[in-house]
């Protein structure tokens, strides 16, 4: 069941007192609504009634989604412990992000069957190629979505000074980075923080020098 709480918020900009509203537990097939607040924001920013100004308020909060079996827990705090509501793993794929940009991005992975772990595997190959061919690095790269009209999947980049820019890769590349990853050593089901310092890990660890049992017969 989704929970929400409200709670007093002084504004930073005027001082004045409003209302807020946290969602701790978002029960995604209950309230479907709510999946829009979440990718325009919505659910983070705080409205202020006596100037108008608008901040964003992140907060830790569990998105479930019972019918796909997943949840994701966004946790600002820097904690790590997660529990919720009976969702263990095995039963339901579980990920902890720190960011509410990264929340969306899952949420997305998700409803669009693209396995995160091959995602961020995709994105150190595209930091390269970004720093490559714009001689300056970048600062985030975020998952956009599946272009099913030309089998692309999108990512976006966050480049210095604010810069931006997009680029699409092949469902191709991705079905054979995600071939050679599953059944591998790093095909691994309980673990929870899938990020940028995971992928950097399994690189180091030799993810693409495995060699399955089929390929040494």
């Amino acid at each position: 069941m989704t929970e929400k709480k409200s709670y007093d918020v002084d504004c930073p900009s005027c001082g004045c007192q409003g209302k807020f509203i946290t969602y701790n537990k978002i029960d995604i097939c209950e309230n479907p609504e709510l999946r829009d607040k979440i990718f325009n924001r919505e659910i983070f920013m705080f409205n202020c009634d006596e100037c108008n100004e608008k901040f964003m308020i992140a907060y830790n909060t569990v998105y479930i989604d019972r019918e796909n079996k997943y949840a994701l827990a966004l946790i600002t705090d820097g904690s790590n412990g997660f529990s919720g509501d009976g969702i263990t793993i095995g039963e339901y794929d579980l990920r902890i992000v720190r960011t509410v940009n990264s929340f969306i991005e899952k949420i997305t992975l998700f409803e669009d069957g693209i396995d995160d772990r091959v995602a961020e595997l995709l994105k150190l190959w595209l930091y390269e190629n970004f720093e490559t061919q714009t001689k300056s690095k970048a600062v985030a790269i975020f998952y956009g979505g599946r272009i099913p009209e030309t089998d692309q999947l999108k990512f976006f980049f966050i480049g210095e000074e604010n810069s931006s820019m997009e680029t699409e890769i092949s469902m191709e590349s991705y079905r054979n980075i995600l071939e050679h990853f599953q059944g591998s050593e790093f095909d691994k089901k309980d673990e929870c923080e899938i990020d940028n310092d995971w992928a950097l890990l399994a690189l180091r660890d030799g993810v693409f020098n495995y060699v399955g049992e089929d390929d040494e017969e």
